[in-house]
């Protein structure tokens, strides 16, 4: 705090910042320094009496010269930060280890400020509390690694999971399995006899089913890491396995992960549904054409089977609410009718026609027809309806929520391959304009090309998607373009999942098979995922509410019956839209003529086509004076096939353009470097690009 600091010389001063709870420190420190007054001893070389000499000291410490210096001392207080960034397997989505690996309530609880059990474990030293009993109170997460299939070779399934430090301080982690915290006992002691839970978790550690690498490491700030963690059981090792292994932040997140994995029986059937409730999006009331959605699921088992869905209890649902058995339906012709192979996803199509604002939920039986017994499976829905006239739609969680975004972001990390964007968001998609969207697929391993396609998909129901290339090569270090178009056809469908690309790895010299990395698997071949998303057009509401009521006479019972037949009649729907159509006024667009009155056009159109055709030309003719060939001009911009063929030039132009400067072919922020004139010759002058 002071002192005394000779002539030309120099003095240390230490400053110790040691935070009891998270704080930001920002202050200036003041350093006085004063000349040194004479003292006592050098009274000789003064003379005089004693008195003289004290008031000779006190005036010349009164005169003494003072100068201040200032110094900033910043300091934030901290406990370690380490979050999640990226999980992958070569053979499972992001997406479904993301929700095996409970990612987003696991980083969320990671950011989390310390909570008091945290507190007493981290200061254990000075509790009388037990290890054990202290970690009894901590939070448990649950690392799935899902089924694995019998095989005499059984390839383990390898998780790879990012770590980053997001904090501010250099942070340590720890892995510990539950033999590596136990005190070794002398030969002479008793153990006692172990709980089953402790003989369960002596076997799976004796096995060696399940291991983690590295166990512990440190990350500076913004630094990460990959590890493994592996699940390998035996073929012979069938059947239901756990582990509770310890994660720590040192000074940071205690935590128990409880490492799960099943192996199933050889011979047996087994479907997975992707989520244990299916919630769909909120839905609007009173529609005429109810909405489709895809329920995903997949046969994790080794061998192929069929299956049926029971529904009956959506005829219990029914009764229930009015007596409408609309509310879920699932189609007769959309069941599956073709056995799922092994590791193939199918859909469940479910249609869904609220008709009051409230929520509604089915459990449906799903019978599976294994080889020994058939099983029984459920299958969980829940819909929300909501009146659009009076409220806005309930808020819906993603299927994605908790999925890591951009991938490709994670420098000198992640897979060698990966999209631009992980997620392709359609929008709302009108039936008759399709929507386009343009992805960049990376090879970012340097020496081996890689060969990709992508595989059919029922996620779109009765959708077309296009996907230009849907298969090719990509060199090392290199990329492609990719076009995604999406058709909408007119039945009103909503989705959100994945499509599935399979990557297969070459060697240097072009072989299959000869795939070179880092990766301990040595993996050849992968799957990589793109997820999309598309909502329903909603057009046909009806205005009253016209549906059975039991309470209501006979006669009006059968009127609404009626009604509602004819309501929900296709050709009404049609009759409708044609109704609604109008030609395009894009003579405007053309040219800068007056744009035609649309309110004769309207009165009293023809159906018939050549009739209609007949009487724009007219109209052409009387609105603007031109000669035959301005008039065929115009009239075959009203014909659709020419109109899609221009859509499909512009689109295909525009995406020449972007694969050009995605390949570093042209700078779409600089002018072009040629030029075209045309005078009394042709002349071609060519401009240096700066």
């Amino acid at each position: 705090v002071n002192g005394v600091n000779n002539a030309n010389s120099k003095k240390v001063v230490s400053i110790y910042f040691k935070p009891t709870t998270r704080c930001n420190c920002d202050m200036r420190l003041m350093c006085v320094a004063k000349d040194k007054p004479a003292t006592n001893n050098e009274e000789g070389s003064m003379g005089g009496t004693k008195s003289e000499h004290a008031k000779k000291i006190a005036d010349q410490a009164s005169n003494l010269s003072e100068q201040k210096s200032f110094c900033a001392v910043i300091a934030n207080g901290d406990f370690p930060l380490i979050a999640l960034m990226d999980i992958r397997n070569e053979l499972l989505s992001t997406a479904t280890l993301c929700d095996q690996f409970n990612f987003g309530p696991l980083n969320d609880e990671l950011l989390s400020p310390l909570s008091p059990q945290e507190l007493e474990f981290n200061n254990a030293d000075k509790t009388s509390k037990s290890v054990a009993k202290l970690q009894k109170d901590l939070k448990r997460f649950e690392w799935n690694f899902g089924k694995i299939a019998p095989n005499p070779k059984v390839i383990p399934r390898r998780v790879i999971i990012t770590l980053k430090n997001v904090g501010g301080v250099t942070s340590q982690f720890l892995f510990k399995m539950p033999n590596e915290s136990e005190i070794e006992l002398e030969p002479w002691m008793d153990p006692g006899e172990p709980s089953p839970e402790e003989a369960f978790e002596a076997q799976m550690l004796q096995k060696g089913l399940f291991e983690v690498q590295p166990k512990h490491g440190t990350l500076d700030p913004q630094q990460q890491i990959d590890i493994e963690a592996v699940y390998c059981p035996s073929e012979k090792d069938t059947g239901e396995h756990h582990l509770n292994i310890f994660f720590q932040v040192l000074n940071g997140k205690p935590l128990i992960l409880r490492f799960a994995g099943q192996t199933l029986k050889k011979g047996s059937a087994y479907l997975e549904m992707r989520k244990e409730v299916f919630v769909l999006p909120p839905t609007p009331i009173n529609l005429i054409t109810p909405i489709t959605y895809p329920l995903e699921v997949k046969n994790v088992g080794p061998i192929k089977f069929d299956y049926d869905i029971d529904v009956s209890p959506l005829e219990d649902l029914a009764k229930g609410n009015h007596n409408f058995n609309e509310i879920f339906s699932i189609p007769t012709h959309k069941r599956k009718k073709a056995p799922v192979h092994p590791n193939r996803c199918e859909f469940i199509y479910v249609m869904f026609k609220p008709i009051e604002a409230k929520t509604y939920s089915v459990e449906l039986p799903i019978i599976v027809k294994d080889t020994e017994a058939n099983k029984e499976v459920m299958l969980r829905i829940e819909g929300t309806g909501y009146h659009p006239a009076q409220e806005n739609p309930p808020p819906h969680q993603s299927l994605f929520k908790s999925v890591p975004p951009y991938r490709s972001n994670l420098k000198g990390l992640g897979p060698n391959v990966s999209f631009s964007l992980d997620e392709v968001d359609f929008g709302t998609v009108d039936e008759q304009t399709p929507c386009r969207k343009m992805v960049v697929m990376y090879n970012h391993s340097e020496k081996n090309s890689l060969n990709y396609i992508f595989g059919h998909t029922g996620l779109v129901c009765d959708d077309i998607i296009i996907i230009e290339p849907h298969k090719g090569r990509i060199p090392p270090k290199s990329h492609q373009n990719i076009k995604l178009t999406l058709k909408a056809s007119q039945l009103p469908s909503s989705y959100e999942g994945e499509l599935e690309c399979q990557i297969s790895w070459l060697g240097a010299s072009g072989e299959e098979g000869g795939y070179q990395s880092g990766d301990p698997a040595g993996i050849t071949d992968e799957s990589l995922f793109l997820r999309i998303k598309k909502k329903a057009v909603v057009r046909d509401i009806l205005k009253n509410e016209c549906y059975l009521m039991p309470d209501e006479p006979v006669m009006e019972n059968v009127l609404t019956v009626m009604l509602k037949e004819i309501l929900d009649d296709p050709c009404l729907d049609e009759m409708a839209k044609r109704l609604c159509e109008q030609p395009m006024p894009i003579y405007n667009e053309i040219d800068n003529d007056e744009m035609p009155g649309i309110t004769y056009l309207s009165n009293e159109l023809p159906t018939d086509e050549a009739k209609l055709t007949n009487l724009l030309e007219e109209h052409i003719k009387e609105s603007n004076v031109c000669d035959e060939g301005e008039l065929k001009r115009k009239m075959l911009f009203m014909d659709e096939d020419t109109g899609m063929f221009l859509e499909s030039i512009i689109d295909n132009t525009v995406f020449n353009i972007i694969q050009e400067a995605t390949h570093e072919e042209c700078d779409l922020m600089k002018p072009p470097r040629t030029y075209l004139s045309k005078g009394h010759q042709q002349c071609l002058y060519t401009l240096p690009q700066y």
